[in-house]
């Protein structure tokens, strides 16, 4: 749920890659970064958006190898279609790291937050064909050079070659220029839901989905 903002794509010294060990660091302090820059100031949303800062990096972001499907397609196991994680960087020496995204195969209870379904109508087989674009950001130093539109292109086209049918996503409604973007690139909004116990007219949960 991180705010990239608008994009041109005018980088052509940008190069997407492979999140490496040596990543971690700067995924942490940017996710982190931009989380604050984005909550708003509202002492509400800002403890909705701090606890969930946290749980990210306590969570998926503390194995991002493991919970992002690296370690498996480093040896070469297949258990149905793999996500990813990507690091956009300016090419140079020393390279320079500007933006980042994941992708990640949902599970029931993932269908459940992002559908406000119920977990019982959703089995591992559909699970498996479906993906989650997670911990999108640009640092804001680098904006409108296009970073972010080249993750979201490099993204989609790993969730086809992989096998997956439909990429969802979940963003905060005051990221309008992040949601400009998704769109540009085919999603579409499909749901909104609270943001915890912050009034919807205040700040609130976008989800969208693209059919691949």
């Amino acid at each position: 749920m991180v705010q990239p903002g608008e994009e041109e794509d005018g980088g052509s010294d940008l190069v997407v890659r492979s999140y490496t060990h040596a990543d971690r660091e700067w995924v942490v302090e940017q996710f982190r970064a931009a989380m604050r820059e984005m909550a708003k100031p509202d002492e509400r949303v800002q403890k909705q958006v701090a606890a969930y800062t946290e749980s990210c990096v306590t969570g998926d972001l503390s194995d991002v190898p493991e919970q992002y499907d690296l370690r498996e397609a480093a040896l070469g196991a297949s258990h149905g279609p793999r996500g990813h994680f990507w690091i956009c960087v300016r090419s140079g020496e020393p390279e320079c790291r500007v933006g980042m995204v994941g992708l990640r195969r949902v599970n029931p209870a993932d269908l459940q937050r992002v559908n406000g379904s119920d977990t019982a109508r959703h089995n591992d087989e559909e699970c498996q064909h479906v993906a989650e674009l997670l911990r999108f950001s640009v640092a804001r130093d680098a904006r409108r050079l296009g970073a972010g539109s080249r993750l979201l292109k490099v993204l989609i086209q790993h969730a086809k070659e992989q096998g997956f049918r439909v990429v969802k996503l979940e963003s905060l409604n005051c990221m309008a220029g992040a949601r400009r973007l998704y769109e540009k690139e085919g999603f579409r909004i499909d749901a909104r839901r609270p943001l915890g116990e912050v009034p919807v007219d205040v700040e609130h949960i976008v989800s969208m989905t693209l059919n691949l």
